[in-house]
């Protein structure tokens, strides 16, 4: 009887402890769409523009592919360019005050 009473009682605080461990689910947010207004398509041409050493008239966006054409040759896509922005602190301190 001892025996079974203390198997009952480690059985129970094993699964009192083990629900205790239970993961949190987590959930996947959804991404927006990239959306590029006329302030920000500024921003990148002038930033392409200083860093790569050429001219803001030399710098195009194409809407339909989602890049930058640097010289007529040279193609960087959207993402690039906005992650190379966001990084760019030394550009931002001194362009953007």
């Amino acid at each position: 009887m001892k025996k079974k009473i203390c198997m009952l009682l480690l059985g129970s605080i094993g699964l009192i402890s083990f629900q205790g461990c239970k993961k949190d689910v987590k959930t996947d947010e959804a991404i927006g769409k990239t959306d590029v207004n006329n302030q920000s398509k500024e921003k990148l041409t002038k930033f392409l523009a200083i860093t790569l050493g050429t001219t803001e008239g030399k710098v195009i966006y194409v809407d339909k592919d989602k890049e930058f054409i640097i010289n007529g040759w040279f193609h960087k896509s959207l993402e690039s360019v906005q992650g190379q922005y966001e990084t760019a602190n030394e550009y931002k301190a001194n362009y953007e005050k």
